[in-house]
């Protein structure tokens, strides 16, 4: 018999009599009995749970497909709007301007570090403001500036707050028309 220890063999003599090896042979039948049915068993449920996936599958890429189609026949393309072309940094005319502030920065404070577009270097905020102005001995943030396309918004005003409550002063300057 095979066990997880080794192969153990009975024989009647070992069993001590014949029912004892009657036992033995029932007792072996029953274990192999359960066994395959225990194999068989995780059989199907594997085939189940492969079933499910390949159907799941299946429907997801139909529900996308569709999705593409219908917006083909609304007159829209697959491809998505890019909500920003230029990325982080801005629109040509923003960087421009991030540009002259630098220089700004540069001849208001000739001993200072200029820094653009880092994390501020002062505790308490994870803004990346445009220029800022950093002391070389503390390491800390002492002036910002912005360049701001809607200068008026409640996000600039919410940014400001923010540099307000970290006495940090700060200048926003507009870009563009707006």
């Amino acid at each position: 018999m095979y066990t997880p220890f080794g192969v153990i063999t009975y024989t009647s003599a070992a069993a001590g009599s014949r029912s004892q090896a009657g036992i033995y042979e029932t007792a072996k039948s029953n274990a192999i009995s359960n066994y395959n049915g225990l194999v068989r068993i995780a059989g199907n449920n594997y085939n189940i749970i492969k079933g499910s996936i390949v159907a799941g599958v299946a429907l997801t890429e139909r529900v996308l497909n569709s999705e593409g189609e219908s917006k083909k026949e609304n007159g829209n393309s697959d491809s998505k709007k890019v909500r920003n072309p230029n990325g982080a940094k801005g629109k040509p005319d923003h960087q421009a301007k991030v540009k002259e502030l630098e220089e700004k920065a540069r001849a208001e404070h000739p001993d200072k570090d200029v820094v653009t577009e880092k994390k501020i270097k002062k505790e308490g905020s994870n803004r990346r403001p445009d220029v800022q102005v950093v002391n070389r001995e503390t390491k800390e943030t002492e002036q910002i500036y912005e360049a701001e396309r809607k200068p008026n918004s409640a996000r600039n005003k919410k940014r400001e707050a923010e540099y307000k409550r970290l006495n940090i002063p700060n200048e926003t300057h507009p870009v563009g028309g707006n």
